[in-house]
């Protein structure tokens, strides 16, 4: 399962809004290391002759959108090139990157901000909107086991009183609880089951 993304993308002011048809604010959530990331990118612009805070929605069709995280002069952490899919720009952006396993290998509950840039081109030109986005390690990995209670140690009084006493190498002590004899249990040299009694 994937964690899903869905908002749209003001080509007039760059904003992020939930809705296709009103202006309200949205903004990109803490992300986990290791999830997995489903974005689907709708476009708006202004409706000017809707008042203030109505958007118009927009058709994709003949735009593509990269979609990155990381740091301004490095590598992308993380990267996606978006395909249309029902009026949306969609796809998968992975947080299980070599990159973004460093960045917790030696810091695993540090937080790191990072810049996500989204890059809309059409054949006039490119649009890029940039916000900031925190990224945080994962708990539950792969290796998680359940920890077993810890055993312990028995003491001699009561290893006495919960095992049957041993007698030679192949007998054993039945007790008589009332006290009035007990037996000795072994195998002879026939291979026979033999009891006898022990005064």
């Amino acid at each position: 399962m994937a964690v899903q993304l869905a908002f749209y993308a003001d080509v007039n002011t760059k904003s992020l809004y939930k809705h296709e048809l009103f202006a309200s604010p949205y903004q990109l959530p803490e992300l986990v290391q290791g999830d997995t990331v489903t974005l689907a990118i709708g476009m708006v612009s202004e409706l000017a002759s809707g008042g203030v805070g109505k958007l118009e929605r927009m058709t994709v069709t003949g735009y593509s959108c990269k979609v990155a995280i990381g740091t301004e002069g490095s590598t992308p952490i993380t990267s996606v090139t978006l395909t249309e899919s029902n009026n949306l720009l969609v796809g998968d952006l992975p947080l299980n990157t070599a990159a973004i396993s460093a960045l917790f290998t030696s810091a695993p509950t540090s937080s790191f901000t990072r810049t996500c840039e989204m890059e809309f081109t059409d054949a006039t030109g490119t649009l890029t909107i940039k916000r900031k986005i925190t990224l945080v390690g994962e708990l539950i990995t792969s290796a998680t086991t359940d920890t077993p209670a810890p055993d312990v140690n028995l003491g001699k009084a009561e290893a006495t009183n919960l095992y049957i006493a041993k007698s030679g190498a192949n007998a054993i002590v039945l007790v008589d609880q009332s006290g009035a004899g007990n037996n000795l249990l072994l195998w002879n040299d026939g291979g026979n089951l033999k009891t006898d009694p022990i005064t």
